[in-house]
């Protein structure tokens, strides 16, 4: 396959694909909870999935030991081409949902199909990315590729601390990939009002900070003799509003966000401590000291 794909060549694929097939398979993981950390049965059923079609996946170990203490697998497969030199793509999508919360009407993981739509926590993001990924990884097994294609189902987008993707990166499996594609639902990621399904070509990056402000303890009677933290922090968070954030032509502007704010010791006391978690998105041309 030429590694310039006409509209006909995408057509000819989109014909190959049945959307009876990709519902149910999108109903198949909607249907197996995986909230952030806790993967490990929807890691086994992609795996089995690809398996079954002959398409040889693989096991990514991710180990976090210190601060989490995650162990789990991302699942990858690969598709060889004809030519060295044409490009490699990437496709990606992550496999764990938010948490569950209280408040469903029904099972968050139903898979209920109403109106032409599906239901079930994780359906838009992005189990039905994911299902689209894998039905298409699929089809192109069939075809005869140029250029490599990698698959990767990844754990833990949804945590604080993306480390399927992070792990997939420092272990250099896309070290020779020309392009990603990630089918992440795109107005979730964007700073405009976009209608879905759409194509964006880029997102911004993401920091979290867990910052501690330490002060003095004193009797609450007696606030001048002690250094109050959770003021301290305060003020750190009301600066926040004047930082001067990058900007960049298509994605928008960098932002910070403080998103917990705890404080508090003893009753009656000076707070003595308070913890804040930051959450800063950035765009190309921010750096550390900007």
């Amino acid at each position: 396959m030429s590694s310039d794909i006409t509209s006909d060549t995408a057509d000819g694929i989109a014909t190959e694909i049945d959307p009876d097939e990709t519902v149910e398979l999108l109903q198949d993981v909607v249907r197996i909870p995986s909230p952030f950390f806790e993967e490990e049965a929807v890691a086994a059923y992609i795996f089995d999935w690809l398996d079954q079609r002959d398409l040889n996946p693989e096991y990514h170990a991710v180990s976090e030991p210190a601060i989490t203490g995650f162990e789990g697998n991302n699942v990858v497969a690969r598709l060889e081409g004809s030519d060295p030199d044409a490009p490699t793509v990437l496709l990606n999508g992550h496999m764990d949902t938010v948490q569950h919360v209280d408040g469903w009407e029904e099972d968050p993981c139903s898979g209920r199909i109403e109106d032409g739509k599906l239901y079930g926590q994780g359906a838009c993001d992005m189990k039905g990315g994911l299902a689209s990924l894998l039905v298409a990884f699929e089809t192109l097994s069939k075809r005869d590729l140029r250029g490599d294609v990698i698959l990767t189902a990844v754990v833990d987008e949804e945590g604080p601390f993306g480390l399927g993707t992070d792990a997939m990166i420092r272990d250099g499996l896309t070290d020779d990939c020309d392009l990603a594609v990630v089918t992440e639902p795109a107005p979730t990621i964007t700073q405009q009002t976009i209608e879905n399904p759409a194509i964006v070509l880029g997102a911004r990056g993401r920091f979290l900070y867990e910052v501690t402000v330490t002060g003095t303890a004193a009797h609450g009677s007696q606030p001048d003799i002690g250094v109050n933290a959770a003021l301290d922090a305060a003020r750190l968070a009301a600066a926040f509003e004047g930082m001067e954030l990058g900007q960049h032509p298509k994605l928008g502007s960098g932002s910070v966000c403080l998103l917990s704010i705890e404080g508090g010791g003893e009753p009656l006391s000076v707070p003595d401590r308070c913890e804040m978690e930051i959450d800063r998105h950035v765009v190309p041309g921010e750096t550390t000291e900007s």
